[in-house]
């Protein structure tokens, strides 16, 4: 299903022909758009379908400041996307 953004691009076309982006506008994402890149981000192949990631997102910008000074994280983006991954998950299906 295709979704026009208000460019005219749908967002599953970008993910497929996406590239490396290094700078950003110190714009804010739509909480409305960012719930659609997370509905996309789901849909990731995994083993036996285990499902285990899960996203943490940052969007306030004090904390996304801060999470930079505490990482190697450069580039000025307004959003971060932390996929966090269960390793038990994946055991206890395949142990």
């Amino acid at each position: 299903m295709a979704v026009p953004t208000e460019s005219g691009m749908d967002f599953a076309r970008v993910v497929r022909k996406r590239r490396m982006i290094r700078a950003f506008k110190p714009v804010p994402v739509p909480e409305d758009k960012i719930r659609r890149i997370l509905e996309l981000a789901q849909h990731y192949p995994s083993a036996g379908f285990s499902q285990g990631v899960a996203f943490i997102v940052i969007t306030e910008p004090e904390r996304v400041r801060r999470l930079r000074e505490l990482s190697r994280l450069r580039g000025d983006a307004p959003v971060l996307v932390v996929p966090c991954v269960s390793e038990k998950l994946y055991h206890d299906r395949y142990g």
